[in-house]
């Protein structure tokens, strides 16, 4: 290293300026390495984030897919007589016709809602089944309005809760036995035995009219509900990113 002047001023000065250019050299090292490994890596993480977005487009596919196949496998007849509701953004079928299903505070299906479930369920499961794994759950709810003669609310929500869930016990128990009455194969009956569970809500989720007011009778529910498999979602994008080098 060679100094230039001869005082000590001229010295410091004279290092700071080696120094300098020692550091600019090095940043040039480390440019050449950046710009070699981004174009070594660069089309393998653009590559990644296609696969990942595509896989996302199609499971999106799949999803508008089952919607459509529930719409389509059940007329507008049927939909009319069992007063069945398709609400696709929610992922769920809502029957809407409380005297028809049970009697008020009881839990026992009529004979007609028990018809209606063995005409409706075995061809809920044949569409569903087709998905597979993208399919994680079935969910059969059961919702109350929040009365309650001559209960406070807090006693009016357990009883309900009580109530729901009876209710719920006994669709999910005709459901299941609906399956074998129907011309399903072994494996889709027992993709639905390993897909379906039953939740009474009593109140929780209340239908509200225009005005804000609970509509007692139109709470008064069961829905079917499919749940859609987020998890494999999340660990294929992170599987896939692994693969990377990335967490």
């Amino acid at each position: 290293m060679k100094f230039l002047g001869s005082k000590k001023g001229d010295i410091d000065n004279s290092v700071w300026l080696s120094n300098s250019d020692l550091m600019a050299g090095l940043m040039i090292i480390f440019l050449f390495i950046s710009i070699g490994f981004i174009r070594e890596k660069a089309p393998e993480v653009v590559g990644t984030q296609d696969y990942v977005l595509n896989y996302l487009s199609y499971t999106d596919n799949l999803e508008n897919d089952i919607d459509e196949k529930l719409k389509d496998e059940f007329t507008d007849q049927e939909k009319k007589e069992w007063q069945l509701e398709i609400i696709p953004e929610e992922n769920l079928i809502r029957f809407n016709a409380p005297d028809v299903m049970f009697s008020k505070s009881n839990f026992e299906l009529s004979d007609r809602f028990k018809t209606i479930i063995n005409a409706f369920f075995p061809r809920y499961i044949k569409v569903l089944s087709k998905f597979g794994s993208l399919v994680s759950e079935i969910r059969i709810e059961g919702h109350t309005s929040s009365e309650w003669k001559d209960e406070t609310n807090q006693i009016a929500y357990i009883k309900n809760m009580v109530l729901s869930q009876e209710r719920t016990i006994s669709v999910l128990n005709e459901s299941l036995n609906s399956l074998t009455k129907f011309n399903l194969s072994e494996k889709e009956i027992n993709w639905a035995f390993d897909k379906v569970s039953a939740s009474g809500l009593s109140s929780r989720s209340l239908i509200k009219n225009i005005d804000g007011s609970e509509n007692s009778i139109k709470s008064r529910r069961v829905e079917f509900r499919y749940v859609l498999n987020e998890t494999e979602k999340v660990n294929f994008i992170k599987s896939e990113l692994k693969k990377n080098g990335k967490n």
